[in-house]
């Protein structure tokens, strides 16, 4: 005769079985999980490459004050991330995360930057600042970009080539490459009028590691002393409402290295002058 097993202990037989299960299956996904990978901080390098892919300002701060961070921020490091084209609300953020951060230029408008030095105008009187070289007179931007990176000046010395009193007078500067470098379809912002500070694409001597143009020859016939048209980029401009110029090449730039010369108040270069140089890759 056979016993029948009373219906509850059926059932708790059923649930210690699924517990058993269940535990042997928590156990086994234990085992097999690999602890997530920390992620590595965030470096002066990651922030170039972010802001050189074109990531608008708003994403590259949030992603700085989301990750963990080993920011290089002595004053070589800002200045090279400055020359990288590293907007200043960003260094800032990069020099104190809590700093509060301005809205980025809308897209599309490259010259309308709220973080931008004061138009380029003078009051009665006064004496222009950027002239001095105690504010920025010019700036780049890259045409599929928003912001815009100030352009460095560099000063330059003459050079004298020649014979009896004959001969050429060379701007030079040093070393053969700039520092700023920028895409050969950039546009560029100036305080300076461009039919005063030319667009020159300088010539270039791998012996002495220098660049340089003529600004003035001297022949039996014939004495010069302005930049040679060989060495002149054609332009176009126009005065925007804010009383900057807006300079645009005609042609995209080649390889090579470039600068917007001065020409003085006398009309031509003279030793000392700043020179707004920049290179194309």
């Amino acid at each position: 005769m056979h016993k029948l097993v009373p219906c509850w202990s059926a059932r708790v037989a059923r649930a210690m079985a699924v517990a058993v299960t269940a535990a042997l299956l928590g156990s086994s996904l234990l085992l097999g999980a690999t602890p997530a990978s920390n992620p590595k901080p965030l470096t002066n390098d990651d922030i170039v490459s972010l802001v050189q892919a074109g990531l608008p300002q708003d994403v590259v701060v949030e992603k700085i004050k989301t990750s963990k961070t080993a920011f290089d921020t002595s004053t070589d490091a800002l200045v090279a991330l400055k020359k990288a084209g590293v907007g200043s609300e960003i260094i800032r953020v990069m020099v104190n995360p809590a700093a509060e951060v301005k809205p980025a230029a809308p897209a599309g408008s490259p010259w309308a930057n709220p973080n931008a030095p004061a138009p380029c105008q003078v009051g009665p009187g006064g004496q222009a600042s950027w002239l001095t070289g105690s504010s920025p007179a010019m700036w780049y931007t890259d045409a599929d970009k928003g912001d815009r990176v100030e352009l460095n000046y560099e000063r330059g010395t003459i050079s004298h080539v020649g014979f009896a009193g004959f001969g050429a007078s060379l701007l030079v500067l040093h070393p053969i490459k700039a520092s700023a470098r920028v895409a050969g379809q950039a546009q560029f912002l100036s305080c300076l009028n461009p039919t005063d500070a030319p667009l020159v694409h300088f010539s270039l001597d791998t012996g002495s590691n220098e660049r340089n143009t003529s600004v003035g020859k001297i022949t039996p016939f014939h004495i010069s002393f302005h930049i040679s048209e060989d060495d002149l980029v054609p332009f176009k401009s126009e005065k925007t409402p804010e009383g900057y110029y807006k300079i645009t090449p005609s042609s995209p730039l080649k390889s090579g290295e470039y600068g917007f010369v001065p020409q003085g108040s006398a009309g031509f270069f003279s030793a000392g002058e700043r020179v707004y140089t920049f290179g194309v890759d």
